[in-house]
C-alpha cells in the first residue's frame, strides 16, 4: 500500500524523467551559449553542452528522489543505468550541431 505522505512510483518517475529532461535542456543550451560566445569550435561546444547537460540533467533527477527519501546511494546506482543514454545524447548534440 502507498503511504499518504509518499508519492506513487508513477508520479515520482514522471517528475524525476521531467526534471532530467528539463536539466539536460537547461545545459545544453548554456553549453551552447557559452561556446558561441567564447567563439570555440563546434567539438569543443558540443563537449560543454554534452558536460552541462550530464551535470544540470543528474542534478535535477535527484531532487524529487532524494524529495521522495530515495537513499542517494542508491539514486546514484540508477544513474549508471544510463550510460548507453548519455553516449546517444553525445551523437546526437554533435549531428545538430554540425548541421548546416
Amino acid at each position: 500500500m502507498q503511504s499518504a505522505d509518499r508519492p506513487s512510483l508513477n508520479r515520482l518517475a514522471f517528475s524525476a524523467t521531467t526534471h532530467c529532461l528539463t536539466g539536460c535542456s537547461i545545459g545544453e543550451v548554456l553549453g551552447m551559449v557559452i561556446g558561441t560566445a567564447l567563439g570555440w569550435g563546434n567539438w569543443p561546444t558540443v563537449v560543454l553542452s554534452t558536460a552541462l547537460a550530464f551535470v544540470f540533467g543528474y542534478l535535477l533527477t535527484l531532487l524529487p528522489l532524494l524529495r521522495a527519501g530515495v537513499a542517494f546511494g542508491v539514486s546514484f546506482e540508477r544513474r549508471k543505468e544510463r550510460r548507453k543514454g548519455d553516449r546517444l545524447l553525445f551523437l546526437k548534440l554533435g549531428m545538430d550541431h554540425c548541421r548546416v
